[in-house]
Order: structure tokens, then C-alpha cells, then sequence
């Protein structure tokens, strides 16, 4: 008999797992909590609970060759990094063209996961979903969990003293969709990762004071490497992997922390890392 396989989420990882599952002669059924594929790549003008939540401006950090699949480049009209509504695109080619989308259950919710009570003979599971507010069980052979890692935001507002007392607004990047109602405001933005850093630069053209606040500093990535090449096509390659592993990680650390501020001076900015 053919192998059944559960699948959660109809983002890019989801997509991929359908797509293999076929390969490996095994029968997949892909449950999507939300009205559409896309996953995190989806840009909706409100908060969904449960799913990723992303701004309007987002732009993939990653260039178009490093983010496709190898088995479907991406067009070659489109950007060497792309704005989030041109990546969903890439994703919908993606899924029409190897015929994915009949596999997909939409506005399906997963509500649990567990081992069939025979599990140590037939290696099943049961998994519970619910549509339209009617729950059911199936038996699956396998599951796959592709629901990203971004769907639950992480405030820890108890490590900062005092925020009890604070009149302003508080709010997780998850919940920021467009520079609307900050404009004259002092706005203070804590964490320079890549969220934090696009949304001080989309901020500062808006309100009065913008603030970014690191802990640990950070190394900083132009989008753009070597001869205005996407960098990650320099900088992700075999022969860099076989230099770091016939030299001794302290030469190779040093290799690194100089390529980075050749760029700029971190020290300069006061966000050198300490590793």
C-alpha cells in the first residue's frame, strides 16, 4: 500500500515536502491553517494567529539563486533580491508547475498530533484537523512539520524594568505592517537584526528620533558584494568552506573579521562584536 504523509503549512518548505513526497512514490495531504500558499512570504494587512507575520517592505536578504529551488530557478526578469510579493510569485509558479496545489487542504487548522495507540507495531498517526468548524482524525504513515519557525512573537517585556510605567506604545515587530502613526515620535527599536534594521531605516524618514538598540553588536552585510554581484554568490561557495577547514579557526576568524569591516569600521559604529 502507499505510504500516507501529513503535511503542515503551504509556505516554500511545505511546497518542497509535497514535491518530494511525489519523488518518493508516497501519497501527501498538506493542511494550511489560512486561505492561501505562501506561508511567511505572505503579506496580509492584519495579524493572523498562528502564522508568520511579515511588513509591507520586506525584501529577502538572501539573493534570488541562493532562495530558489534547484530544481526551478527563478525567472530571470525578476530582482536579484525580492520585494515578498514577488517571492509569493515564485512560490505560485513553483507550486503550479509541478502540480501541487490539488494536494493542499486550505483553511485547515492541525489542532493535534499524537502516536497511534499501535505505534510501536505500525509506526502511525493520528492527526486532527478542523474546516468550516468540523473536527476529524486521520491515520497518516508520516508527519511533517513546515510551519517556520516566526508564528509566536517573543516580547520577555519582564527583563525590562520599569516598562510597567511606560505611557507609550509597545509593540512587537510582528504586529509593524507600514510607517503609519510615528511620525514626530521617539521611537526606540530593540534588536539589530535584520527586522530591526529595516524597520529603523524605513522609521527614520518618519519620526523625529529614531534609536536601535544591540546587546552583543552585530557584522553588517551589504545586499551587494564584489563587482555589484549579489554577495551571498561570492561569499557562500565551496572554497571558502575548504579554506576555514585546513586552517586554524583563529587565522580563519581573523579572515572574516577583516573582510567584514573592510566594508566600514564596526568599531567606528560601536557595534563590533565581541566574537
Amino acid at each position: 500500500m502507499v505510504k500516507t504523509v501529513a503535511i503542515i503549512g503551504a509556505g516554500i518548505s511545505g511546497l518542497g515536502a509535497i514535491k518530494a513526497c511525489l519523488e518518493e512514490g508516497l501519497e501527501p495531504t498538506c493542511f494550511e491553517r489560512s486561505d492561501d500558499i505562501g506561508g511567511l512570504w505572505r503579506f496580509t494587512d492584519e495579524v493572523e494567529e498562528g502564522r508568520a507575520s511579515i511588513y509591507k517592505s520586506l525584501v529577502t536578504n538572501s539573493s534570488k539563486e541562493i532562495m530558489c529551488h534547484s530544481d526551478f530557478p527563478m525567472p530571470e526578469d525578476f530582482p536579484n533580491f525580492l520585494p515578498n510579493h514577488k517571492y509569493v510569485e515564485y512560490i505560485r509558479l513553483y507550486a503550479n508547475y509541478f502540480k501541487l496545489v490539488k494536494y493542499i487542504k486550505l483553511k485547515t487548522s492541525v489542532c493535534r498530533v499524537e502516536k497511534h495507540t499501535d505505534f510501536p507495531v505500525n509506526g502511525q498517526w493520528l492527526v486532527t484537523t478542523e474546516s468550516n468548524g468540523v473536527k476529524k482524525t486521520d491515520i497518516f504513515d508520516a508527519v511533517m512539520v513546515c510551519t517556520g519557525q516566526h508564528a509566536k512573537p517573543a516580547m520577555h517585556l519582564e527583563n525590562l524594568p520599569g516598562i510597567d510605567m511606560f505611557k507609550g506604545k509597545v509593540l512587537h515587530c510582528r504586529e509593524y505592517k507600514r510607517p503609519i502613526g510615528f511620525d514626530g515620535k521617539q521611537v526606540l527599536i530593540i534588536g539589530m537584526g535584520n527586522t530591526g534594521v529595516d524597520i529603523a531605516t524605513e522609521l527614520c524618514t518618519k519620526a523625529s528620533q529614531v534609536y536601535l538598540s544591540c546587546k552583543t553588536g552585530v557584522w553588517v552585510f551589504q545586499r551587494l558584494g564584489k563587482g555589484g554581484l549579489p554577495f551571498d554568490l561570492g561569499f557562500l561557495r565551496r572554497s571558502f568552506d575548504w579554506i576555514n577547514n585546513i586552517m586554524p579557526p583563529a587565522v580563519s576568524r581573523w579572515m572574516l573579521k577583516k573582510y567584514m569591516n573592510d566594508q566600514f569600521n564596526h568599531d567606528l559604529y560601536n557595534i563590533q562584536p565581541e566574537g
